[in-house]
């Protein structure tokens, strides 16, 4: 009788654990929320957001500030954080969102948090370089066997 007891205690322990994780206060969740904050993402989100208002601005040089201010009102870092948490409970378990807040609450994480913004915008020029020379270098070998390329007027080939 004890040992059925004990049984059904350490398999209730069980499902409610498992039950936790799934509901939406969840300690999972509640720690994919916390990763995300200390990766920073919200502040990544408001950049993003940021650079494509701009796009916005500069290609709609007509439409009033207003309109725009009216739009940050609605944007905030927690709406990018809460974006994200769904996402990262889909792919990771709750040991790696615990291990992962272990390496961004390190001294090296926290200097990946402050470095990332560089890095991307780095990586992002980089890529665009290296895009631009792959794009010359077909260019130029299709034109050396004597196919026209968009860039020279005609797109047809021979």
């Amino acid at each position: 009788m004890k040992r059925t007891c004990l049984m059904l205690g350490v398999l209730l322990c069980v499902v409610q654990g498992a039950a936790e994780n799934k509901q939406p206060g969840g300690q999972k969740l509640k720690d994919v929320h916390r990763l995300l904050v200390l990766m920073d993402s919200g502040k990544l989100g408001i950049r993003v957001y940021q650079n494509a208002i701009d796009s916005f601005k500069q290609a709609m040089p007509q439409v009033p500030k207003s309109f725009w201010e009216g739009l940050d009102k609605e944007i905030s870092p927690e709406s990018f954080v809460q974006l994200g948490v769904p996402i990262y409970d889909r792919y990771f378990s709750h040991e790696d969102i615990v291990g992962l807040i272990g390496f961004y609450e390190s001294p090296l994480g926290k200097k990946l948090v402050k470095v990332q913004p560089m890095l991307v915008r780095d990586l992002q020029i980089a890529g665009q370089q290296w895009g631009e020379r792959l794009a010359k270098k077909i260019s130029d070998r299709l034109k050396a066997k004597g196919y026209q390329t968009p860039s020279s007027g005609n797109s047809v080939g021979k």
